[in-house]
């Protein structure tokens, strides 16, 4: 019995652990502008790699920070 508990308790969070993940992904950029993007209209910068990413994903248009300076606000992330 002692035996089966502790076989249990291996397998237990190997199949927690095959639930499936959300897949999220967060671009950092530093000193860019929420338009300086091409999926967000920018009419003279080209990002394909971004706009085909866009375009199949969740796109955020509103952010809010913690504080009106670069790193403070990137410090908060973390």
């Amino acid at each position: 019995m002692r035996r089966f508990f502790l076989l249990l308790s291996f397998c237990c969070p190997t199949l927690l652990s095959a639930a499936e993940q959300p897949n999220v992904l967060l671009i950092i950029s530093d000193d860019q502008a929420w338009g300086d993007y091409g999926f967000m209209g920018h009419e003279h910068i080209e990002t394909p790699h971004l706009d085909k990413l866009a375009s199949e994903s969740l796109v955020y248009t509103r952010g809010y920070v913690a504080a009106p300076l670069c790193r403070p606000s990137l410090a908060s992330i973390f």
